[in-house]
């Protein structure tokens, strides 16, 4: 894997009113596939990201559109630092999800907490 600490989704001719990225473990994201699809032989597991986005973790989100780029670190979820400095790569103990589009009104990135709501982002 060439950048390990990173989960870009880079869509940039796209326009998006709600956009909702749930992180789960693999193998319980395709559990309802279990006939179409033999997850237990799967090697795409991402067990940074989902450390990254537990309790203890931490990632930096950034959303970038063709009006703004905005930057938040956050732990559990929740932020504990906004409009940081730009950065291109996460690391070992600050993952990065990357989301850039020409257009994001709303976003919420969880491990499915039935609670969250979403942020507003332009």
């Amino acid at each position: 894997m060439d950048e390990p600490y990173n989960l870009k989704l880079h869509l940039p001719f796209t326009s998006i009113h709600t956009l909702k990225v749930v992180i789960r473990p693999l193998v319980i994201a395709v559990e309802y596939f279990v006939y179409d699809y033999d997850y237990r032989t799967c090697k795409l597991e991402n067990n940074d990201l989902l450390e990254a986005i537990s309790p203890k973790g931490h990632y930096t989100l950034k959303i970038e559109t063709d009006s703004k780029t905005y930057i938040s670190k956050r732990q559990c979820g929740k932020i504990t630092e906004n409009n940081c400095d730009d950065v291109a790569a996460g690391t070992e103990d600050n993952f990065l999800i990357w989301i850039k589009c020409k257009e994001l009104i709303q976003c919420l990135v969880t491990a499915n907490e039935p609670c969250e709501d979403f942020e507003l982002i332009e």
